[in-house]
């Protein structure tokens, strides 16, 4: 067997037959070929749990396992142990594959075998899912189109990878089963997983293939007022950033060093971000900025530069970061933003949506 696809989910029910089903139709362009999908459910409290078993009962290339509340790393590493296929594919469970994927896959590395090429990981781009199927590309042409790195060649995969997250996601990736399993035991990420990984598979890879097709369909989440904000956030990202360095300790590139101190301090001004716009309470938000205020990695990076790609409400919030009334202007913009919201929903209620 090629492939095996993986699908992590966890409260998927509105979602997750769409994902499922545009795995099953790459039997419609990939002929003769053999793949399976595993969907990992992992701690749901909607009706995901049926629905995964009533398609694994459906369809025979279909199986489901069960692993309760682990994280969507571990829920997705729990896929690749269990996982028949020469190499793992990854599927969020919002998201869809191309109907071309799995065809493309299989055609390139077969040509790149023909070649003597055995390559441990394929690269491809994304679009985002639209009813038309013609979304907008997302990120840029990254890399070279038809082209294998090794060796040397690997140092521009390495450079891209700390510059930025362009190269982050899982679903972009077609991985040999044989590099794709990491040790989980113990580490529950919900986010950042994928740099996590990305950061070990880079590591692992003699070669690696990049196309530069879109053979990935990414839903975009819609747009609220309100974020939410997950007090665990920054533990899971210091995981991610402690893998991260192993990897750049490899590297000895103090370029490849400054570009991740920059990226954690991102991560210090998301974090604030998210507690100034979420639906806690005032209270609740002034304890959290306290708490992110005295932890360690805070203390290191929170006031540091950020990437020059930095999106612009983190921009936004670390300019309050660095002043030296940082919890008071953070205070007043999270007093603005409740009562925007509080003045939106009144009418709401009145005039309807």
């Amino acid at each position: 067997m090629l492939f095996s696809i993986i699908i992590p989910v966890c409260n998927g029910e509105d979602v997750l037959t769409e994902s499922v089903s545009s795995a099953l139709s790459q039997s419609e362009s990939y002929d003769g070929g053999d793949f399976e999908i595993l969907i990992v459910e992992n701690g749901s409290r909607d009706k995901t749990p049926e629905i995964a078993d009533g398609l694994s009962q459906k369809h025979e290339n279909i199986r489901c396992i069960h692993r309760g509340r682990i994280g969507l790393f571990a829920a997705r590493q729990e896929g690749i142990l269990e996982a028949k296929g020469d190499y793992i594919v990854s599927l969020d469970a919002d998201d869809k594959l191309a109907p071309f994927a799995l065809k493309e896959l299989a055609s390139s590395i077969t040509e790149l075998k023909q070649k003597g090429c055995d390559v441990d990981m394929l690269i491809y781009r994304a679009r985002e899912l639209t009813d038309d199927g013609q979304g907008e590309m997302l990120h840029k042409k990254l890399l070279e189109d038809g082209r294998v790195y090794e060796g040397e060649g690997m140092e521009e995969l390495y450079r891209i990878f700390a510059y930025g997250d362009s190269l982050n996601s899982m679903w972009t990736k077609c991985v040999k089963r044989s590099i794709a399993a990491v040790g989980h035991e113990g580490i529950f990420i919900n986010n950042g997983e994928d740099l996590y990984q990305t950061a070990v598979y880079l590591d692992r890879a003699g070669e690696v293939f990049y196309m530069d097709k879109a053979l990935y369909l990414y839903r975009r989440a819609g747009e609220s007022m309100t974020s939410s904000y997950n007090a665990s956030y920054l533990a899971e990202e210091k995981q991610v950033w402690t893998q991260m360095d192993e990897f750049l300790g490899k590297r000895n590139n103090p370029q490849y060093d400054k570009w991740v101190e920059e990226r954690k301090s991102l991560t210090c001004s998301i974090q604030a971000g998210s507690i100034v716009y979420s639906g806690i309470g005032l209270k609740e938000k002034g304890r959290a900025l306290d708490q992110l205020f005295e932890d360690e990695f805070y203390k290191k990076y929170g006031t540091g530069k950020l990437p020059e790609w930095a999106p612009e409400q983190p921009m936004a919030i670390h300019d309050m970061l660095v002043s030296a009334d940082a919890k008071k202007l953070l205070m007043a913009t999270a007093r603005k933003h409740d009562f925007k919201v509080t003045i939106k929903k009144i009418r709401n209620n009145i005039f309807g949506n």
